[in-house]
């Protein structure tokens, strides 16, 4: 069994973190009391975040398994890209502004994890996320 957390950026203040996860549960009640289902994925603001994938049953938080930093905005277009997807899937006529690009920064799977598949299911996670977040692409950032 796995759990998904979406969490912001390592980086973000304490404080930050706090009002985020007070806005997020106040959505959530604000949506049970109108009988409606919440978002499929609330993102934390501000361009990034961490996805993280914890072991259900294994103490009370659960032993984290992997921990991946993707964008939470849909990027600018470029030229370079847009070609590419020209070439690589035969689209001819691209939406007028480019495709919307989004990235995964890092993926980091504990070692004890890396054969079970895990990457796999997070890249379906994150295709999801960047789904709801109007993206069109996922890009892997490597340097």
């Amino acid at each position: 069994q796995i759990q998904w957390k979406l969490r912001p950026p390592p980086e973000t203040s304490f404080f930050r973190k706090l009002a985020l996860k007070a806005a997020a549960n106040g959505i959530r009640l604000d949506c049970k009391l109108k009988g409606q289902d919440p978002p499929p994925v609330l993102c934390p603001k501000g361009g990034q975040a961490v996805l993280e994938a914890y072991q259900k049953g294994s103490g009370l938080k659960g032993k984290k398994m992997a921990r991946f930093g993707i964008t939470t905005l849909r990027g600018p277009s470029s030229p370079e890209i847009d070609e590419t997807i020209r070439e690589a899937y035969g689209i001819v006529n691209l939406p007028f502004g480019g495709v919307g690009i989004a990235a995964i920064i890092y993926m980091f799977v504990e070692p004890e994890f890396r054969k079970g598949g895990l990457g796999e299911l997070a890249l379906e996670a994150i295709a999801a996320i960047h789904t709801v977040q109007g993206c069109d692409f996922t890009v892997l950032v490597a340097n």
